[in-house]
């Protein structure tokens, strides 16, 4: 049972919520004009939240990719994991693992798999995060029984 407080909004995964929605959808602060919606941007316009934002966004790389969706996915992947029992224990386990890539002792003790893999979608460095597909067809979710009988 996965047991979370947390808000998700499409808006927190920059790339997808950058190319496929229409910016006044993203956050109405933005202050662009009303004639660019439905247009693809480049880059993310630092939408989205704080503790989900991969290091290229924060330093303003000229390029961004889908390795920074990844971070983003590592980081709500975490909370999904990790049950908070208040907002500060949220900001300091969540800045501890954004800033230090520390996760509680005893979560790490407890789910050493996940954690792996935590690491590795939190990387700083983009190039050693998986990829979307690699991620599907190596780390979860696990096969069904159709595509086992299957040879898939």
């Amino acid at each position: 049972m996965l047991v979370c407080g947390c808000n998700f909004k499409i808006s927190n995964f920059p790339m997808f919520s950058a190319k496929f929605l229409k910016l006044e959808q993203l956050d109405q602060e933005l202050g662009h004009p009303a004639d660019t919606a439905g247009v693809s941007i480049d880059g993310t316009g630092r939408v989205g939240t704080y503790s989900y934002a991969a290091p290229e966004i924060e330093q303003g790389w000229p390029k961004i990719d889908e390795k920074a969706d990844m971070y983003s996915l590592g980081a709500v992947f975490f909370e999904l994991w990790h049950p908070f029992g208040t907002a500060m224990e949220r900001h300091v386990v969540l800045s501890d693992l954004k800033l230090k890539g520390e996760v509680p002792p005893t979560w790490a003790a407890e789910f050493p798999e996940q954690k792996s893999l935590l690491q590795r979608l939190m990387s700083p460095a983009p190039s050693d995060r998986p990829s979307a597909t690699d991620l599907l067809q190596n780390a979860f979710p696990p096969r069904m029984e159709s595509e086992l009988l299957d040879g898939k």
